[in-house]
């Protein structure tokens, strides 16, 4: 985009499986470009495009997010100027996992006994 205008078109989904559906963008890897976050429907697992315009620099899966979570959102967790992504499990619970590029560095479940959790609907 050129402000309101298109600069470039470009289908950089042709031939992506209908399983995979885009949760997000962030800044994955630094760059100050935005990278596309997503979730494989079918076998729970979470990959991270990383983007030059609309080339893809480096398509990975970064992890498998289990029957009972998904992730809801991206966000600089830890404040190192990449995105991170959290998760939110069926019980509501969110999960943090802390990211360098597509390498997952932590995972971290925040827990509040005190609190109670709405769960997400898939």
């Amino acid at each position: 985009m050129n402000g309101p205008s298109i600069a470039l078109a470009t289908n950089i989904l042709n031939g992506v499986s209908p399983d995979w559906v885009i949760k997000g963008m962030g800044d994955f890897n630094g760059d100050g470009r935005s990278d596309i976050l997503w979730y494989n429907t079918a076998t729970h697992d979470v990959g991270v495009w990383e983007l030059n315009g609309p080339s893809i620099l480096l398509p990975a899966t970064v992890g498998n997010a289990g029957l009972n979570s998904v992730p809801v959102g991206t966000g600089d967790y830890n404040g190192d100027d990449k995105s991170d992504i959290l998760l939110q499990n069926t019980d509501g619970t969110p999960t943090i996992w802390t990211m360098n590029s597509t390498t997952v560095t932590s995972i971290t479940t925040l827990a509040d006994p005190g609190q109670t959790w709405h769960a997400i609907t898939r």
